[in-house]
């Protein structure tokens, strides 16, 4: 489709009239009835990989355009500096604890914000308790130096939504995920006031921030033009591809059953062989999956989305 094309009227499947300007949404995946299609396609290409082979226990791949994005993902330049430095600074005073060289990162994406407690149905394939998921899967993690948590700091701390204050549990598991957040910030993992714990990392909001994107023009070519995520309005979508991003850059990854973040994680790392501290065999050996049952490594690509 040209430009023009994609915000004609005539080809909309919204019958209501607009006089102030063009559509400005894709026909055929998106928009009233078919707002789903997209989905739904992208559903069915995961077919072939409903079951795992029986002789290795992987899932199969991905089909090869999939594989392609996979591997073509990168952030910009701008973002790749601010995660570096992020992590940086948090690393300084650490590698003495376990490694004399580089410190041993591990990456953690629990799904603990309030729309996904409240979720009906891929809230059952995750564990909703970070206490829990620091006791029984990161607690088990070989000796490392630093957690870095993938998560919005904004929507664990946010006013509880009144359909969870109708669920009693849900709310008490929602004000104790908050408490533990804001220890482990304060304390560290695993620590108290009386004893350091592991050092804990989460800066996507605060990364964000700090970003600062060169404007696309043809004159500005010595790059003084800068915009910030604030100005564009787009904090938290940046915030959560410095997310994304900085979770690859770590040694091993814990990703939740349920989550496409997780999921879209595990297979980038697969793909760009990063899932084995870059020793480029794509094994998956330091890719991990935590569910209601527990925690277990995952060999080879994702599997696909239970929901």
């Amino acid at each position: 489709y040209t430009l023009d094309a994609m915000h004609s009227p005539k080809n909309s499947n919204n019958n209501t009239k607009n006089d102030d300007g063009p559509m400005t949404y894709l026909v055929p995946h998106g928009g009233t009835k078919m707002g789903g299609r997209l989905w739904w396609e992208y559903d069915a290409m995961q077919s072939h990989r409903s079951k795992p082979q029986t002789d290795t226990g992987k899932y199969p791949d991905h089909l090869p355009l999939e594989q392609a994005i996979y591997k073509l993902l990168i952030p910009s330049w701008p973002i790749r500096r601010a995660i570096q430095e992020s992590l940086d600074e948090a690393m300084i005073g650490t590698s003495s604890l376990t490694t004399i060289n580089k410190p041993v990162v591990v990456a953690l994406h629990p799904r603990i914000e309030h729309d996904m407690l409240l979720h009906e149905i891929c809230s059952k394939f995750m564990p909703l308790n970070l206490t829990k998921i620091f006791d029984e899967s990161i607690r088990t993690m070989p000796k490392f130096d630093l957690l870095f948590i993938a998560v919005s700091k904004a929507l664990v701390h946010g006013k509880p939504p009144e359909l969870m204050k109708q669920n009693p549990r849900l709310l008490q598991i929602a004000l104790e995920n908050m408490v533990t957040l804001d220890q482990a910030r304060k304390y560290g993992v695993f620590g108290t006031k009386e004893q350091r714990g592991i050092p804990m990392l989460e800066s996507g909001m605060s990364t964000a921030g700090k970003i600062k994107f060169p404007v696309m023009e043809a004159s500005n070519t010595d790059g003084s033009k800068v915009v910030t995520a604030q100005s564009l309005g787009a904090t938290e979508l940046v915030a959560s591809v410095v997310n994304f991003f900085t979770v690859l850059q770590a040694d091993a990854f814990v990703g939740v059953r349920g989550s496409s973040f997780s999921q879209d994680v595990m297979s980038v790392r697969y793909y760009q062989h990063l899932d084995r501290g870059g020793s480029g065999d794509g094994g998956g050996e330091n890719n991990f999956v935590v569910g209601p049952g527990g925690m277990r490594q995952l060999f080879g690509p994702a599997e696909p989305l239970p929901c």
